[in-house]
């Protein structure tokens, strides 16, 4: 019975040495993520950047251009670093009938950043234009909405 105590205590002894042995933790090297999005450093400024939206009693709204533009890319800290240069929003509103007019609020929004990196600086521009029947800052949301997309294929695409 004391030898098949021992047998037992060697065998699994040995059992875990062998486990230990064979298997190692070890780093191993992370894989690239793929990724469609543009890999760019969003600065604090822009990322931080609000338009507000003019209504009847003043500020209706505000418009998150640099969370949306932020959601576009792919941040990299070694990528090059967009700031802001301008950002301009004008919302115009039309004379109520009574009746809906899917023209009667329009926005048109222009953001131009300058991209730095690699020893060189470009400046890129991104206008659109939107309209609503709704309010104004829904035709804001969908200009700045289309102009920050305009900007971030511009980025994908190296243009600018």
């Amino acid at each position: 019975m004391r030898r098949s105590i021992v047998k037992t205590a060697v065998a699994a002894l040995l059992t875990a040495l062998t486990l230990t042995g064979c298997v190692r933790f070890e780093s191993f090297p992370r894989r690239e993520v793929v990724t469609s999005k543009p890999r760019y450093l969003v600065e604090d400024r822009l990322r931080t950047l609000t338009e507000p939206v003019s209504g009847e009693q003043g500020v209706s709204a505000s418009v998150p251009v640099g969370w949306q533009l932020w959601v576009l890319l792919d941040p990299d800290p070694a990528a090059p670093v967009i700031s802001l240069v301008e950002s301009k929003l004008d919302v115009v509103s039309g004379r109520s009938t009574g009746f809906y007019n899917a023209g009667l609020h329009r926005a048109t929004y222009t953001l131009t950043v300058k991209v730095e990196g690699g020893g060189q600086s470009r400046q890129i521009q991104a206008t659109a234009s939107a309209r609503s029947g709704l309010s104004p800052s829904v035709a804001a949301f969908a200009a700045v909405e289309e102009a920050v997309t305009k900007l971030s294929q511009d980025l994908g695409a190296g243009r600018g």
